[in-house]
C-alpha cells in the first residue's frame, strides 16, 4: 500500500541522524564515481493497455530505485502546492505520495553539506543564511548538523517578519543561538560560511563582503565580485568556467587539489545538479521512512 509523506513526516524522515549520514555517503559516491550515474531508459504503463509513458533516467546502479513523477496545477493560487508521485520503475506501482517543496529543498540541499565538510574553514563557527522558507531551513538544519562546530545562525530576508519567524523555530530546533539580521552585509561579514538558497535574496549578497577564507554556498548565481580574492569550486567538472581558478568538488575530496591555494582565499562552492542523486535521493528517503514507520498508508479503492 502506497504512503502519504506529508511534509511533517518528511522533515521527521531527514531529521533522523542515520537519513543524513547516508545520504552523504551516496552523494560521495556518486560525486566521486564510486557508484557513478548511468542512463536508462524506462517505460510506465499508464493504463492496462495502450502505449506507456517513456522516460529516459540517470542514476546509480543500485537495486530498488523509484521514479519521481510531479503532479499539481501549473498555474492558479495553489500551482506551489505540489505533489510527488514515487513509482516502481518496473511496472509504474504508487509507492508514495510526497509534498514536493519539503523534497526539493532537502534534495537540494544535503551535497551541500558534504561540500561544507571538505570546503569549510577550520572550525567554522558561524553561519549566514539568505533566505527564510523551506528551502533556508533545509540549508540552516543540513549544515549545522554536517557541522557541529556551528553554534551562531544570522538570518538574513527581504522578508523580515519572516526571517524572525525562521530564527525562533530555528533556535528552539536546534538548540543553538539562531538571530534575524536587517543588514545583509552584516550577515556575510561576521560569517565563516555564509548558505544563498534564494534568487530574491541572493541579489543582496557582495562577495566582497567575505571574510578571509569563508565559504560561500550558493543555490543560485551570485554576483562574481573579485575573482582575485575567491576560488569558485562546483560539484562537476562540465562546470568550470574558463579564466579564473576553479576546482571542482571531486577533486578536493580525493586529495588531487586542495580546497585553498592560500589559507586568506575565500571559496565560492555553486551546489550545481550531482549527476544521478535526485533519483538516490527520493529513493533513500522512502526507504527511510519505511524503515521508521513514518508516513499514512492509503489506500486507492
Amino acid at each position: 500500500m502506497p504512503l502519504l509523506l506529508t511534509r511533517r513526516d518528511l522533515e521527521t524522515v531527514f531529521a533522523d541522524p542515520e537519513f543524513l549520514e547516508q545520504a552523504f555517503q551516496i552523494a560521495q559516491d556518486l560525486v566521486l564515481g564510486t557508484h557513478p550515474a548511468r542512463s536508462t531508459s524506462i517505460t510506465l504503463p499508464l493504463a492496462q493497455r495502450g502505449p506507456g509513458l517513456n522516460l529516459h533516467l540517470r542514476a546509480p546502479e543500485r537495486e530498488g530505485l523509484c521514479v519521481g513523477l510531479r503532479v499539481g496545477p501549473a498555474h492558479g493560487p495553489y500551482a506551489t502546492d505540489l505533489a510527488e508521485l514515487l513509482v516502481a520503475p518496473d511496472d509504474g506501482a504508487l509507492l508514495a505520495l510526497a509534498a514536493a517543496d519539503t523534497l526539493d529543498a532537502w534534495r537540494r540541499t544535503v551535497p551541500s553539506g558534504l561540500a561544507a565538510r571538505y570546503l569549510a574553514p577550520a572550525a567554522a563557527r558561524s553561519l549566514g543564511v539568505f533566505g527564510a522558507d523551506v528551502a533556508a531551513w533545509s540549508a540552516l538544519s543540513v549544515l549545522t548538523r554536517a557541522l557541529p562546530s556551528l553554534s551562531v545562525v544570522r538570518i538574513y530576508s527581504s522578508d523580515t517578519a519572516r526571517a524572525r519567524r525562521l530564527a525562533g523555530t530555528a533556535a528552539q530546533r536546534t538548540g543553538i543561538a539562531v538571530t534575524a539580521e536587517t543588514s545583509p552585509r552584516a550577515t556575510v561579514a561576521r560569517a565563516d560560511i555564509v548558505a544563498v538558497t534564494t534568487d530574491h535574496d541572493a541579489v543582496a549578497v557582495d562577495t566582497a563582503w567575505l571574510p578571509d577564507g569563508a565559504l560561500l554556498i550558493t543555490q543560485v548565481p551570485v554576483p562574481a565580485g573579485d575573482t582575485a580574492k575567491h576560488r569558485s569550486v562546483t560539484a562537476a567538472a562540465s562546470a568550470r568556467q574558463a579564466g579564473h581558478p576553479h576546482a571542482t568538488l571531486a577533486d578536493i575530496m580525493a586529495g588531487r587539489e586542495p580546497p585553498r591555494t592560500r589559507s586568506t582565499q575565500t571559496l565560492v562552492y555553486l551546489a550545481d545538479d550531482v549527476d544521478g542523486w535526485d533519483l538516490a535521493m527520493q529513493t533513500w528517503t522512502l526507504r527511510r521512512a519505511w524503515q521508521l514507520n513514518i508516513g499514512q498508508p492509503f489506500g486507492l479503492d
